[in-house]
C-alpha cells in the first residue's frame, strides 16, 4: 500500500500502512494502521494515532491523541485534540472540540466551539464559544457568538429558543462528501494500473 510522508518523522511507526499522507513534523507518529486513507498536516497532528482511519487533522496538534477514532474532520490549532475514539465529527477553529473524548456526529465550528464537550453527541455549535462548556449534552444547535455558552438542555439560534430532534441530514451532507474523497484516495494506486479497452463493433 502507499503512503505519503513529508516532515521529520512523520508517519514515523508505519511499516504497512496505506495511503496515509503525513505532512508536518511527527505527524501520525505512532500510526500502525492497515486501513489508512488517514491526511494529517501539521505538527504532530494525528500524533498518537495507531488504528484510526478516514481522518482529516490539520493544523498543529489537530487530533493529537486520537488512536481508534475514525471519519472525522478537524481543521485549527489544537482541534479535536483530546478525542481518542471519537467518531464521525467535524471541528473548524482554534480549539474546536477540544475536549472530546467519544461523542459522535458532532460539528464544532469557530473559536472554541463545543470546548468542553467530552461525549455529548449529536450536536451543532456554530460561532465564537458556541456550546463553549457543554460536556455531555446531545441534539442541541447553537448559532452564533457565545450561544449556549453555559448549557442546561437547550437548543439556540441567536437569541430564539428551538426545538431541533433530527439534524442528520446536515451531518450526512457533511460525511457523504468526505467519503467520496476519501474513496478515491483509496482506489487511487488501482485506478492507476487498471487498464480500461474498449470496442467497437459495426454492424
Amino acid at each position: 500500500m502507499c503512503s505519503s510522508d513529508l516532515g521529520y518523522q512523520s508517519n514515523y511507526s508505519s511499516t504497512q500502512s496505506g495511503y496515509n499522507i503525513a505532512i508536518g513534523h511527527e505527524s501520525l507518529f505512532y500510526n500502525t494502521s492497515t486501513n489508512g486513507a488517514n491526511i494529517a498536516f501539521g505538527y504532530r497532528s494525528l500524533f498518537y494515532n495507531t488504528s484510526g482511519y478516514y481522518n482529516m487533522a490539520f493544523g498543529p496538534y489537530s487530533m493529537f491523541y486520537n488512536q481508534t477514532g475514525f471519519g472525522n474532520i478537524a481543521i485549527g490549532y489544537n482541534s479535536m485534540q483530546t478525542a481518542t475514539n471519537s467518531n464521525y465529527n467535524i471541528a473548524i477553529g482554534y480549539q474546536s472540540s477540544f475536549n472530546l473524548t467519544n461523542g459522535v456526529y458532532n460539528i464544532a465550528i469557530g473559536y472554541n466551539s463545543l470546548y468542553g464537550n467530552k461525549s455529548g453527541s449529536y450536536n451543532i455549535g456554530l460561532g465564537y464559544q458556541a456550546l463553549l462548556n457543554m460536556t455531555a449534552s446531545s441534539n442541541n444547535l447553537a448559532f452564533g457568538q457565545e450561544t449556549l455558552k453555559s448549557l442546561t438542555s437547550r437548543s439556540m439560534i441567536g437569541n430564539s429558543k428551538v426545538s431541533i430532534y433530527n439534524f442528520l441530514i446536515i451531518l450526512n451532507f457533511f460525511w457523504c462528501s468526505f467519503s467520496n474523497f476519501l474513496t478515491k484516495i483509496e482506489h487511487r494506486n488501482s485506478v492507476r494500473n487498471f487498464h480500461d479497452q474498449t470496442h467497437i463493433v459495426f454492424n
